[in-house]
């Protein structure tokens, strides 16, 4: 269809993504869906509850993939602010574990 609502993009595009993220973790998306998941989780937490959201929450142990996922779709702005960010990490990366991380954070 021409114009197509928001609802049905997301209930097409998105869920499947999050579904299968959730299912099998980040290596069970294909590329493509790898980048789109990392962006839009990151895009989402920022403009909901900012920096500290993101990073609190279990994607916030994906901030150095976000970082790719920007620098490959051309945002190597972002992608620098992004590693910045991680590099205030201990190991340059903001901690797998949900724990460890919301306590460096």
């Amino acid at each position: 269809p021409a114009h197509m609502p928001a609802g049905d993009l997301i209930e097409r595009h998105w869920k499947p993504v999050v579904d299968r993220f959730f299912d099998a973790g980040l290596d069970n998306l294909k590329p493509h869906e790898q980048r789109y998941f990392l962006i839009v989780s990151l895009l989402g937490d920022l403009d909901e509850g900012g920096l500290e959201q993101y990073l609190s929450g279990s994607l916030g142990a994906l901030l150095p993939q976000a970082a790719d996922a920007m620098e490959t779709i051309g945002e190597a702005e972002t992608a620098a602010s992004l590693r910045e960010i991680s590099g205030w990490f201990p190991g340059g990366a903001p901690a797998a574990d949900d724990t460890e991380r919301a306590r460096q954070v």
